[in-house]
């Protein structure tokens, strides 16, 4: 019997360890095994309001890499469209990388997005250069990244239109990938 207690106590182990995930700052996405893509630290995340009044609940910024999902950032509320170009949300990665996906989870899903990237943050939206989308964003979105875009520091969801009928856009986790 004892044999057999320390049997079981060993495969319990190995099942708890195998489902232990550790955080990286940005729990969308945890990557593959071998051979796969590998979660990139995020330094930061910020929000990015060029064409409005340079804020979007910045406070809430850091929900999005905090590896809850029941927290997340979101837009300001807005009445049927942006009534500008977009608002957006960009993770620093504290170093220029060769990013090959960027995933999302979010609580309203249905909103458009373009992925950009960038060394230094542009002061507006023409400085960033465009590795996806437009895509439409689900509950949870694995984007792939233009694979001939050289390595960069920072990476930029530009929300361009809100779900129908929702006033704001959220995302709960994102997450960088190389």
């Amino acid at each position: 019997t004892v044999l057999l207690a320390g049997a079981v106590a060993a495969v319990v182990l190995v099942v708890l360890a195998s489902r232990t995930e550790q955080g990286t700052r940005g729990g969308a996405d945890r990557g593959g095994g071998r051979g796969g893509p590998t979660p990139v630290t995020l330094l930061a995340v910020n929000d990015y309001d060029p064409a409005g009044d340079d804020r979007e609940h910045p406070d809430e910024a850091a929900q999005a890499i905090d590896d809850n999902r029941t927290t997340f950032w979101s837009t300001e509320g807005y009445n049927g469209d942006l009534g500008k170009a977009g608002v957006g949300l960009y993770v620093d990665a504290g170093r220029p990388v060769a990013a090959r996906r960027l995933s999302l989870v979010s609580p309203e899903p249905g909103f458009e997005a373009v992925i950009y990237a960038a060394d230094d943050v542009p002061r507006e939206i023409r400085g960033w250069t465009r590795v996806a989308g437009p895509i439409e964003v689900g509950e949870t979105a694995r984007i792939r990244l233009d694979p001939a875009e050289p390595k960069h520091r920072n990476y930029l969801v530009w929300i361009t239109r809100l779900a129908p009928g929702q006033r704001r856009a959220a995302i709960s986790e994102i997450s960088l990938l190389r």
